[in-house]
């Protein structure tokens, strides 16, 4: 009886103390608006920039809530003093957290390269306390239910939210090894299973053309529906690309990456047979930054044609909102990079960073060996309870690897395991978030001028794959 009692009193507590938040929140303003505000680098006169990133974000909840870290963030700003401790240790974090951003990766072991599974996308990492990490993975996990018609309020069910943090507990203070992943979530093998079948070749096919691929095509279909389109940059800007590709590549980080994807010591510069700024349908998230393809060929070899990405890093989302201070311009890709080194057990099979044309972008392999969790099988409660225990557990393992190499990595996993012990602030921040990431969601749906640039963006995928040259 007094424990009930105390625990009403620290909730009717913590809701004293959010209610100017809450208040604050109740009449939101213009989702477009905020929207613009943490993006100003989104042009809305180019129809792949701000129309296409509205056009994504307007899918579902889940999404919306995937595609606007930066909101998110900004309501942590207004609240966080509130439910995070002034003591706690900022560590390395993901910063967007979802089932969407764990996966299969290509990793470079002592044993050569392995598949292995863990947080992927590490865009909008910064140093913060983990809370802003965890909270943002529950989140996602109630919006997904919700989404997918999973009643979490029956009588006798376990709280989602509890699976979630009894898993990153486990991980978090090593009780559950990456090693042991596929044995206790099927979904991990399953995966792992599929992304050992990736054929590199067969993925340069759908991007590119010719035989062997010599350019890409103009847009890639999947399912009768256009899922990326690929424009042919300017000479100077292509020439741009080949400079950095070719100093990455001589450099000791890419290096023993050419000679891995040839299988020997390279003798002779690989081809890089084209170039392609390169827009995803569908990417919220990222919608509008600088993205380009690059496709390398061997010279006189049978090794498989190798893609690469290029991708621009602006100022985290995090940052945007005020959270933290600002990593201004360029030099934000080599931290993105050496996030990957930080958060994943084993190293990523490529990953590395360059300036071209004043920007700076991270650079990845886009391979066939990446595979997520999707949204879309996750039908009943027990799907939710074992997505819940695997992001728990993958986020879990990042932080954990970020810690153990800090000369107070031990001492920062006991204070957390110890703020999970009492996690009502956590679970108040939660649910203050979904309400109000429904509010500004349907805040954007019923908004005319975000109809509008809907209606552009679709003008514009209906062009290209009308005019698409294979």
């Amino acid at each position: 009886m007094q424990s009930s009692i105390r625990t009403a009193w620290g909730l009717a507590t913590c809701v004293v103390l959010l209610l100017p938040a809450v208040l604050h929140a109740a009449e939101p303003p213009s989702t477009l608006e905020q929207i613009r505000k943490f993006n100003p680098w989104l042009s809305e006169d180019d129809p792949l920039q701000l129309p296409l990133k509205i056009h994504s974000l307007m899918q579902d909840e889940y999404t919306f809530f995937r595609g606007t870290a930066d909101l998110y963030y900004d309501l942590c700003k207004k609240s966080w003093t509130k439910v995070i401790s002034r003591d706690a240790p900022f560590i390395t974090l993901h910063g967007d957290v979802h089932l969407g951003n764990i996966g299969t990766y290509r990793a470079w072991t002592s044993h050569g390269a392995a598949i292995r599974f863990g947080i992927v996308d590490l865009d909008e990492t910064f140093q913060g306390p983990f809370e802003l990490d965890v909270a943002r993975a529950l989140v996602a996990i109630r919006l997904i239910a919700s989404q997918n018609q999973i009643d979490l309020a029956k009588p006798g069910q376990t709280d989602p939210d509890k699976t979630l943090l009894e898993g990153y507990a486990r991980a978090l203070t090593g009780r559950a090894a990456a090693d042991d992943a596929a044995r206790r979530h099927p979904i991990v093998q399953k995966l792992i299973k599929k992304a050992n079948k990736g054929e590199p070749g067969e993925l340069a096919g759908k991007f590119c053309t010719g035989e062997p691929p010599r350019r890409f095509r103009s847009v890639r279909m999947k399912k009768g529906h256009v899922a990326d389109i690929m424009i042919q940059p300017d000479a100077g800007t292509r020439a741009a690309f080949e400079k950095a590709v070719f100093a990455f590549l001589d450099s000791d980080g890419g290096r023993p990456v050419l000679a891995r994807w040839l299988g020997r010591s390279p003798d002779k510069s690989p081809i890089v047979a084209d170039i392609a700024r390169w827009t995803r349908i569908g990417s919220g998230g990222s919608q509008g930054v600088h993205k380009y393809l690059v496709l390398l060929r061997a010279v006189d070899d049978a090794a498989p044609p190798l893609l690469l990405q290029f991708k621009e890093e602006p100022v985290p989302a995090a940052e945007r909102a005020g959270l933290g201070s600002t990593t201004s311009g360029p030099e934000r890709a080599a931290k993105v990079a050496a996030a990957y080194d930080a958060l994943l057990e084993d190293p990523c099979w490529l990953v590395g960073h360059a300036i071209v044309e004043g920007r700076g972008y991270l650079i990845r392999t886009k391979d066939p060996f990446s595979e997520e969790p999707s949204v879309e099988d996750i039908k009943t409660y027990d799907d939710i309870m074992a997505a819940s225990a695997l992001l728990g557990e993958t986020l879990g393992r990042a932080h954990r690897t970020a810690l153990k190499r800090r000369p107070d990595g031990d001492a920062a996993i006991d204070y957390i395991v110890e703020q999970l012990g009492a996690p009502m602030r956590l679970h108040l921040l939660c649910s203050m978030t979904e309400v109000i990431t429904r509010s500004a969601y349907e805040n954007l749906r019923n908004d005319p001028a975000a109809r509008k640039l809907v209606q552009i963006a679709e003008k514009r995928i209906k062009e290209a794959a009308g005019a698409r040259g294979n």
